[in-house]
């Protein structure tokens, strides 16, 4: 065979002497002639079936409703290089597919969908060759979220049982009987395939898998989603058979357009199933982790690489265990070694495939018996090349080009073939021995127990506990991006706790200054960032589904006073109130006043119901006495306090929203110090605080230093505190007023989001855990701290970042408080490499409470002693991408 392909390869050179064009004319006669004597069946011989092992399915992405094969699937021969079968353009789009174990039929997971109603494809095979496929849309049940766009699908292996994700109450990886489709038939519509209920599921962590690996024994499944959230699966048990973990992260680049983030990753699995490599996308890198110490790393994918896309290792019989890689506009092959560097042993030129104007690396497959490699190309109208691999994979040499898609605005995308299906016939000889891999180093010891276990937070498991976890799920993010044409920048981003998957987003609100918004997330007022723009804005949602969200904004410019930049405000007890900081156009006095709610369409009030003077200072920060569910419709007043940009702390009374009161100050803690220099921003914009559970104590940060300032309020005692070794920055500061890990205290540090405890006798934050993240910058491109929430339930924590390609990411609070662990980040601009502007995170933190009967597993109050590692907890990755990075492609989803 590696005669035929040299000898292949030397005809189809072009030369360009008319000796040699006219010896190359006369041989190919020659050869088609004795081709097709001893090819050609003879009359009433039937051609015989090709067999898998030589066929490739190719998926091809290009829009085009008039040639076969674009923007769908194709069949080919890839011995003879021959087309068997394409499938015309449907207005899907395949994104990922699989096999069945007989062949017989092709599911695929959309890319699109008809009219947004997203559909999986289904072929199967009519007859006995493989040019014969009825098509049928595959629906799911109504009470099933199934067909995700941009998610990958597998069959378990040696069966007709499907995995896919679906969403009910929260995201999960369900296995279903492909062969038990039932076709619906309603009144008003046409008859439709619909899939089977599952017939196991389990819970995942992040959002959709893009990628689903199944081992050969059909035992344990490995799930990675866009923002390298990675699960391994016990599909016997429907159960985590390790605990989920972090890769390194896929790095999207600015030229990428904003739908096909999630088509950035790639994974695959080493021959021995102990070893999961990702690709990075814009990064010369490629992520190695061990799936049994949990442990990753990243290794340089060689020089003169900048991208890396599509993985794959050879499972097949010939030039075993080597690792494949689509680098743009290269193919490389390498010898994989789990704890050094790559070894490359050969790469060859491919035309790079473009997407949307952009070169970007694409899909790359071994063929069943890894003798070939086919690889994703754009050379007119070819979109795949087929290499034939030689001297155990230490040369490349191109045999053939595929045109699945048969014109100029090909996109080859995926490829499928038996690579992990076959095994070697009987009487093959091995020629390249798979390669030993090196020992990994050895594992850590296993985990002590703890001396003081702790439990598992009943909010894990919302199918048991939905009361429990109510909106936990709504979280906004505001950011102030200047680029307000594209929906989230310089606007808000409506996404999912568990997942962060957007359900909504709106531009055009400006750089938001302080925010009032009540506890459920509906309504909400945003003040201004500076001087020039003297407005609030109203957001209302006027829409709300489990899918989406849809909102309402407008700049309103009050007559009562001109609106102060980063001025405090906020909502009060029974949430129809907005307490607001402006200069009083009469008197131009520094004023809070108290007014109904300001809404979208509804006039701006004249004058407020009650109002107070303030002194000296602008109020920048106000923090009032916890409120609860229904005892805040009738709580018509109470205490809260006051923080100036000065400094000086003020007590707060409103009495039956008709008398508003200011005492003090009861302490002067100095205007926060600037952040390099950001002496030019509002000093209101340094000064955050907040109240301790026991509400005895408030805590302000000191922006420009690692301090805290602890306020005693019945004294006014004030004591300034380190914020803890090595921190220089403090930012906004929050406690967790949910029923889960009550109490604890979240402070942006710039480079770190830190966790405390407090003293219960002086209120003085005790560290108890603290995770690095890549700092906010301010508009010069400085370091500054950053702004920090808890979520609904207190079991998650989200912060603003800037890492060059997100502003926002989630941790999990685990352990009471002693663990915190990196979820995914969020980019809630959709524009690739954007400075990164994160403002405000809002959440329904305050005023929700659980059932009377209900215990926390970390009470309020409580200091949680220092834990030993336990069995659940994840190994850290020593790669400094510690998140997995991704920027949203916020298109409308189900």
């Amino acid at each position: 065979m590696e005669d035929r392909y040299r000898w292949f390869g030397t005809i189809r050179r072009s030369y360009s002497t008319p000796c040699y064009s006219m010896f190359a004319l006369v041989l190919a006669t020659a050869l088609l002639l004795v081709t097709w004597q001893f090819a050609t069946p003879a009359a009433g011989q039937e051609k015989p079936e090709v067999g898998l092992e030589s066929i490739a399915v190719f998926v091809d992405r290009a829009p085009s409703s008039e040639s076969p094969g674009c923007g769908s699937i194709s069949l080919f021969d890839i011995d003879a290089a021959e087309a068997l079968y394409r499938h015309p353009y449907d207005g899907v789009g395949v994104f990922d597919l699989d096999v069945d174990a007989d062949a017989r039929q092709i599911v695929a997971s959309p890319l699109g969908g008809f009219g947004g109603v997203f559909v999986h494809m289904r072929w199967l095979r009519t007859g006995p060759g493989w040019d014969t496929w009825q098509t049928r849309r595959a629906d799911e049940p109504r009470e099933l979220h199934l067909s995700r766009p941009w998610a990958g699908v597998t069959f378990i292996p040696g069966t007709a049982t499907l995995l896919a994700p679906i969403h009910q109450s929260r995201l999960l990886l369900a296995s279903f009987d492909s062969e038990a489709f039932e076709t619906v038939v309603r009144p008003d519509r046409d008859e439709k395939l619909v899939f089977p209920w599952p017939e196991g599921h389990v819970p995942l962590p992040g959002s959709a898998p893009i990628k689903i690996i199944v081992g050969r024994d059909g035992r344990i499944a490995h799930t990675l989603d866009r923002f390298g959230n990675l699960a391994t699966i016990d599909l016997h048990a429907f159960e985590p058979a390790a605990p989920p973990m972090m890769v390194p992260g896929f790095v999207p680049d600015e030229a990428l357009a904003p739908r096909a983030a999630s088509a950035i990753g790639f994974a695959d699995i080493s021959v021995d199933e102990r070893y999961l490599v990702t690709n990075r996308w814009n990064a010369p890198e490629l992520g190695v982790t061990d799936l049994q110490t949990r442990i990753s790393r990243t290794v340089a994918a060689g020089e003169g690489i900048t991208m890396t896309g599509d993985v794959a290792f050879n499972h097949g019989w010939e030039n075993p265990g080597l690792l494949a890689v689509h680098a743009l506009s290269h193919v490389v092959v390498y010898r994989f070694h789990p704890d050094g560097p790559l070894e490359e042993l050969a790469r060859h030129p491919v035309h790079a495939v473009n997407f949307g104007g952009s070169a970007v690396p694409a899909a790359i497959a071994w063929s069943a018996s890894g003798d070939r490699l086919i690889a994703a190309t754009n050379n007119g109208p070819n979109d795949f090349v087929i290499f034939s691999v030689l001297d155990c994979g230490r040369r490349l040499i191109q045999v053939a080009e595929i045109a699945a898609c048969a014109n100029d605005r090909n996109q080859g995308f995926g490829i499928w073939t038996a690579n992990k299906r076959l095994s070697p016939p009987e009487d093959f000889v091995p020629r390249c021995q798979l390669p030993e891999l090196r020992p990994t180093a050895t594992p850590p010891p296993p985990p002590v127990p703890s001396p003081t276990p702790f439990a598992t937070p009943l909010f894990d498991d919302p199918i048991r506990y939905p009361e429990q976890r109510m909106t936990e799920e709504g979280v906004i993010v505001l950011e102030g991006s200047t680029n307000e044409a594209v929906p989230g920048c310089g606007g808000l981003t409506y996404f999912a706790t568990s997942v962060g998957d957007p359900k909504g987003r709106l531009s055009g609100l400006g750089e938001p200054g302080r925010i009032a918004h009540g506890w459920g997330l509906g309504d909400f007022v945003i003040g201004p960032v500076d001087a020039d723009r003297p407005t609030y804005r109203a957001v209302n949602r006027v829409h709300y589904t489990e899918h989406g969200s849809t909102w309402h904004h407008e700049e309103l410019s009050p007559t009562f006073g001109v609106p102060l930049p980063f001025a405090a405000m906020t909502r009060v007890w029974a949430d129809a109130h907005v307490l607001l900081t402006y200069r009083d156009r009469s008197t131009d006095a520094v004023t809070m006043g108290l007014f109904d709610l300001l809404t979208v369409g509804s006039p701006v009030p004249d004058a407020p119901f009650a109002s107070a003077v303030v002194p000296h200072g602008v109020p920048a920060a106000v923090v009032l006495e916890a409120y609860y569910g229904e005892d805040a419709m009738t709580r018509w007043g109470g205490t809260g306090w006051v923080v100036t940009d000065s400094g000086d702390v003020w007590r707060l009374t409103l009495v039956g929203m008709e008398s508003l009161t200011l005492d003090g100050p009861i302490a002067s803690l100095g205007s926060p110090p600037a952040v390099s220099d950001d002496v030019h921003e509002p000093a209101a914009r340094r000064v955050h605080a907040t109240l301790t559970h026991d509400e005895r104590h408030i805590l302000v940060s000191r922006w420009g230093r690692g301090e805290i300032d602890v306020v005693e309020l019945a004294t006014g005692t004030v004591r300034r505190v380190p914020a803890g070794d090595g921190l220089t920055l403090t930012g906004q500061i929050a406690t967790n007023r949910a029923w889960e890990n009550g109490g604890l205290i979240a402070l942006h540090a710039g480079d770190h989001i830190v966790v405390y405890a407090t003293d219960p006798d002086d209120g003085t934050p005790i560290e108890i855990a603290r995770h690095p993240i890549a700092p906010p910058h301010d508009a010069l491109g400085n370091v500054e701290p950053g702004y920090v929430a808890w979520g609904t339930n207190g079991l998650s924590l989200f912060a603003t970042t800037d890492d060059g390609l997100a502003e926002f990411a989630a941790f999990r609070v685990r352990e009471c408080g002693r663990l915190l662990e990196p979820l995914y980040r969020v980019a809630g601009c959709e524009v690739p490499g954007a400075r990164n502007s994160g403002r405000a995170i809002l959440t329904a933190n305050q005023g929700f409470v659980t059932r009377a009967e209900y215990t926390p597993v970390c009470p309020a109050g409580v200091i949680p002693p220092t834990l030993t590692p336990s069995p659940a907890t994840v190994t850290p990755s020593p790669t400094d991408e510690v998140f997995a990075t991704i920027h949203l492609p916020h298109a409308s989803k189900p």
